[in-house]
């Protein structure tokens, strides 16, 4: 799972249908996650006397929130696309979610290398608007 976090490129995960266990660590791996209406989405592991690794606690509770990811964990849940939309584990319900992936793809990839490095950063204030005002300089350095 690290592997796909640690990307150089930006990494869109499309989920139509159940996700469930490794399919929502999988997802939760990838910088940006969507999701078709017929999308749902469950952390099992607790069912079978297990529970996510690979980092898959740590992303879930940083996408959602310590409350959502808890309930989701803890009971073993399933949740449809909508109330995934709505406590953050996608960022949209869409009809096709490569779409999406063809959306961000289209974009400039130097900029989207500087946004993917300040987007997983953790830090103070400071630093971060440091690091960001650095990666605005390197992008407006050179002609385009």
């Amino acid at each position: 799972m690290n592997a796909i976090a640690d990307a150089d490129a930006v990494v869109v995960a499309g989920v139509d249908g159940p996700a469930r266990g490794g399919g929502v660590e999988l997802a939760l791996a990838c910088d940006v996650r969507v999701c078709t209406p017929a999308a749902s989405f469950a952390e099992t592991g607790v069912t079978l006397g297990l529970f996510g690794a690979w980092g898959g606690t740590r992303r879930l509770r940083q996408a959602v929130g310590t409350t959502h990811a808890a309930d989701l964990s803890l009971s073993g849940r399933t949740v449809d696309a909508a109330d995934a939309r709505a406590m953050g584990l996608v960022s949209r319900i869409v009809e096709d979610p490569r779409a999406v992936a063809d959306e961000i793809a289209a974009n400039d990839p130097d900029a989207l290398r500087e946004l993917q490095a300040l987007l997983g950063q953790n830090g103070s204030q400071a630093a971060t608007d440091e690091r960001e005002a650095a990666a605005f300089g390197r992008l407006h350095a050179e002609p385009r």
